[in-house]
């Protein structure tokens, strides 16, 4: 059983390297708060299993599409990074999903192309 922690990026923003990297740990430091306060079941395996991060990439449609399945549910669920504008992007960009770690990872999220 692998367990994997999802991210979605949105591919029509074209960030920089650097950019990508902030935003993702605006997004994996939130997720990570939640389930350790939480004590996760499948966030505790997969910290003891070598913490595996898959990132794909998505159009804004397909963010908003997943954003509002999974946003707010109990067993999988995600956390979106919205911009700030200060720097490459617009204000109030969606720029990525962070997804919980799980073994069960749907297929419109599997599905999605390396980022």
């Amino acid at each position: 059983m692998t367990i994997s922690m999802y991210i979605v990026v949105n591919r029509g923003l074209k960030m920089s390297k650097g950019k990508l990297g902030s935003q993702i740990v605006h997004g994996v430091i939130p997720m990570i708060e939640r389930l350790s306060k939480d004590k996760n079941r499948e966030y505790l395996l997969w910290k003891n299993s070598g913490e595996k991060v898959v990132i794909v990439g998505g159009s804004e449609h397909d963010m908003i599409n997943l954003l509002e399945r999974y946003e707010g549910g109990k067993e999988y669920f995600c956390y979106d990074v919205i911009d700030e504008g200060r720097t490459e992007v617009r204000r109030n960009s969606m720029t990525l999903l962070v997804f919980n770690p799980s073994a069960s990872i749907p297929s419109e999220i599997r599905g999605l192309k390396l980022y």
